[in-house]
Formats: structure tokens, C-alpha cells, sequence
């Protein structure tokens, strides 16, 4: 499922599509420092034992779900947990199938950060941005999951979700540079639901990444206050449709007449159109014809820990999206 929108705190990296009772038997090497040696394995169930009083609540400026009234000794408990889950490498990475709907085949994958313990990412980054920690919990989970794509085929690309700050951050550009997978296999996702203060100083962040191959796609697209001026500064290389605008597209002539106005316009800035959220045939069908480029969700795959699995994606019929009618 989507994340909740949490409009009241700094929590930007989204975890899409979250897949809960994930089994153990699925939990993949984590790497430990900058693509480094496979760290320890660590209980996450007990890193978070007894934390959940303290996050139980309506959200607040603090960060979703962390009570307002959060006391200091409270707050350095979440900051503390926060620092063992980063200083021991415990996060894991799902991919999620992202496919070119000309061909039926998987050219991409989304990386969504995972915990053994099944507990909600959301939660676990909204504590982060609640202990000043959102920035270290990104570069954290962009690590993990560049270090796990060495395990996708060599033709996939990779997208990795980053807040606009993380990117202004110096040690993103160096963790990228030092990436185990090609600058051109990676795509960088900003979601819209966090506000940019600065264009200039994100762009210029941007160009020596994007210039070495890095793509740029422009996240949850359509679900925010300033999209089109968003797009337009970012000149993202791909824009990925928020699932708002693809559920019941098929049924809905408005959200189809604007599928159509963005596949023109994308088609335009020479962008390319990535539909989420895809969960039925029909909707499949209809993105299709109207152009998109490619698509992802439950519908065509959903987000796996296992690498057996990933590398079906490229050599395996069952790489293959699923076939439908797609009607006049």
C-alpha cells in the first residue's frame, strides 16, 4: 500500500506498495559501511522492543505517529535505536518489477527498504526524521539497495527513492560515484510530497550525477500541489504517475483524458512515462494504449526480497508481464 501522507514531518522516502509477513527464509546480505563486507545479522524485533508506546498517536510536526508530548528521555530512545539499525546495517531491500509495456518485458526495479521484523518502514523513517536522523536513514537505505542490485541482471536499471536534502547532501554524490552498478543503471526517484527550497543548488547537485548517466524520474507525480512547475524545473527524465491518477483509469475519462495530456507532454520535454499502482488488467490495458512507457504493481509483480527471483526477471518466460486485450 501507499504511505499515509505525512504532510507534518521531514519523512520523504516513500515505501511503496509495502508487503507485510514477509518470512525470514527471504532476508537477503546487508552490507556493512560503503559497500562493504556483509555485516552481522541483527534481531530488529528487539531493536525495537518496547519502542511501540512510544510511537503510538496522532501524528504531529514531530514526525508521523510519534506523540507530541514525546519526553527528551524518550526521544534520545528512539535517536538511540535509530543509530543501532544505521551503525549495524539491518536494513534490507526489496525490488519491485518495473516493466516496458511495448516490449512485456522488465527493464527496471524500485528498491523499498525492508525489515526482518515486519515493521512498517514508514514508521521506522518517520522515528528517523523525529531523531534529526531522516538524511543518515536515506543514504542507509540508497546504500543497501545499490549494494543488493549486483544481484539484478545487467540490463535492469535501478531506482532509488532520495528526499531533495539527501541529494544536496555531499555524501550522497560520493556514495553514488562509489555505486558497485553502473551510473547508467541508476535512477533517482524524488518525490514531489517533499518541498524543494532551492532548484538551483538541487539541479546543480544533480548535473555531475546525471551527466555521468543517472537518470532522474520525478516520483508520486500528480499527487502533490505543484506538479507541472515541479516537472518542469526538475526536467526529469522520467515521470512516474502516482497511483491516484492510474486506480480506475479505465472507467474514469478524466483521469484517462490526463494520462493522455502527460504521455503528450512527456513525449514533448523527451521524458518518458512510468504508470504505478497498476492492480488490474483493464488498467493495464488502458495505460498501454494511451503510451505509457512502462508500469509497475501488484497487477504485474509484486516487491520480492529473494534474488532467485530477480534474476528471473531478464532469462525467465516468467519475466513476461501478462498479456491482455487492449480494446478500440
Amino acid at each position: 500500500m501507499k504511505r499515509r501522507e505525512d504532510h507534518g514531518s521531514t519523512l520523504t522516502l516513500r515505501t511503496a506498495e509495502y508487503v507485510r509477513g514477509l518470512s525470514a527464509a527471504e532476508a537477503i546480505p546487508r552490507p556493512a559501511g560503503l559497500f562493504g563486507a556483509r555485516a552481522r545479522s541483527l534481531e530488529t524485533s528487539s531493536i525495537f522492543s518496547n519502542l511501540d508506546p512510544l510511537v503510538e498517536g496522532p501524528e504531529s510536526s514531530m514526525g508521523a505517529g510519534v506523540l507530541p508530548g514525546a519526553t527528551a528521555s524518550a526521544m534520545d530512545l528512539i535517536r538511540s535505536r535509530v543509530h543501532t539499525v544505521l551503525r549495524d546495517g539491518s536494513m534490507a531491500t526489496a525490488f519491485q518489477p518495473i516493466y516496458d509495456l511495448a516490449t512485456g518485458h522488465v527493464a527496471g526495479a524500485e528498491a523499498l527498504t525492508r525489515f526482518d521484523s515486519g515493521r512498517d518502514p514508514d514508521v521506522w523513517f518517520a522515528q528517523a526524521a523525529t531523531a534529526g536522523l531522516a538524511v543518515d536513514a536515506e543514504l542507509a537505505a540508497v546504500e543497501a539497495a545499490l549494494s543488493a542490485a549486483v544481484q539484478l541482471p545487467d540490463l535492469l536499471y535501478v531506482s532509488v527513492n532520495a528526499s531533495p536534502v539527501t541529494c544536496l547532501s555531499p555524501r550522497f554524490s560520493r556514495l553514488l560515484r562509489k555505486a558497485p552498478v553502473r551510473a547508467d543503471r541508476i535512477v533517482l526517484e524524488l518525490t514531489e510530497h517533499s518541498p524543494v527550497e532551492d532548484y538551483t543548488s538541487l539541479l546543480n547537485a544533480l548535473a555531475p550525477l546525471r551527466s555521468s548517466g543517472m537518470r532522474v524520474a520525478v516520483d508520486d507525480a500528480g499527487a502533490g500541489h505543484s506538479s507541472m512547475l515541479h516537472i518542469l524545473r526538475l526536467a526529469p527524465d522520467i515521470i512516474k504517475l502516482d497511483k491516484e491518477l492510474i486506480t480506475d483509469i479505465d472507467t474514469n475519462h478524466l483521469q484517462k483524458a490526463l494520462g493522455r495530456a502527460m504521455v503528450n507532454f512527456a513525449c514533448d520535454i523527451g521524458a518518458t512515462i512510468t504508470a504505478e499502482g497498476i492492480e488490474t488488467a483493464a488498467e493495464l490495458a488502458t495505460v498501454t494504449k494511451l503510451g505509457m512507457t512502462s508500469g509497475q504493481g501488484y497487477f504485474l509483480g509484486h516487491p520480492t526480497l529473494l534474488p532467485d527471483q530477480w534474476a528471473q526477471w531478464h532469462s525467465h518466460p516468467g519475466s513476461t508481464m501478462p498479456m491482455v486485450a487492449v480494446s478500440n
